[in-house]
This record gives structure tokens, sequence and C-alpha cells, in this order.
């Protein structure tokens, strides 16, 4: 069961990196609870939970911290595929109207069947096992958040980003 919901974030990341062909990215305000750096850009304190941010800290926190990490991730594992990571790849027109909207309607629906799973798996498993090894654990980590247990349906999984069939 554990790689049922490992693989439905799998696949949706594997269905957001469809949208990598986007290119822009919504100018990002400056939030609150930043720490100087030393430079002329504030820099986040990495330490801060996602659940306690507001949105202008999100918008930062995003684009300091998440987007480099995991545009690295995405680009080490296909260069060529995911050459252009940025907020639209994820976010879609969430992006655009400054809403960033999750789970992005814009991405692709997931079963919401163990069946319809399974045949997702068996069809793309090499992006299975970078979304269930890679990126569902970063991103969780990143976020401060725990995955997710489908015994408390509670934390970071497929569906924070997708929604179901």
């Amino acid at each position: 069961m554990l790689r049922i919901y490992q693989f439905l974030l799998g696949t949706s990341l594997f269905i957001i990196a469809g949208l990598a062909s986007f290119n822009s990215c919504t100018p990002i305000p400056q939030g609150q609870g930043m720490r100087s750096g030393g430079s002329q850009h504030p820099t986040m304190d990495t330490s801060m939970n996602w659940t306690d941010l507001d949105h202008a800290q999100r918008i930062e926190f995003m684009k300091q911290v998440v987007l480099p990490k995991m545009r690295a991730e995405f680009t080490a594992f296909d260069p060529e595929r995911f050459a252009k990571v940025n907020c639209m790849t994820c976010h879609g027109d969430g992006s655009k109207n400054g809403t960033f909207k999750m789970p992005n309607p814009q991405l692709p629906k997931l079963p919401r069947d163990a069946e319809g799973f399974q045949k997702l798996m068996a069809a793309k498993p090499k992006i299975f096992q970078f979304m269930s090894n890679t990126v569902k654990p970063e991103m969780a980590a990143l976020l401060h958040q725990p995955g997710f247990d489908p015994k408390t349906g509670v934390g970071f999984g497929c569906h924070s980003c997708h929604e179901t069939e």
C-alpha cells in the first residue's frame, strides 16, 4: 500500500514535469520573517514550518529554497527534459495570477484507486522511482512536513500537487 502512495506522488510529479516548458514566474514580493543574509537579497529562515508562513513568506520560501533544490533534482534526473524548471512547472496559471493554487487543477488528474496506480507504476517505472525516492521525501523535508501516511491521510504526497480523477 505504501508503494502505491509513493507511486502516486511519483506519478504526480512526472505529470508536473510535463509543464516544464513554461518559462515565467510572477515577481515575488518580499515577505516577513526573512533574515538578512548580509546581501541586498534577504535569505529565508529555512527552519520555519510551511504551515506557519503567510502567503508572501511562502512565495519567497519557494523561490529561495524549494525551487533551486527541486530544479537541481529534476535537472540531474533528466537534463534534457527538465532543462527549464520554474514556478509554472508545478503551479501553472497560479504562478501568473499569484494564487499558486495546489493541488493544481491544470496538472493531470491521478487515479483514485490502487489498480489505476499499479497500471501507472508499470507504465512509468523510472519516473515513478524518482518521484517516490527523491521528490516526495525531499519536498516533505523542505516544507517541514511528514510524508503522506495512508493510515491517517496526513502529510505531503501525490495529491498535494495533483487532483484525483
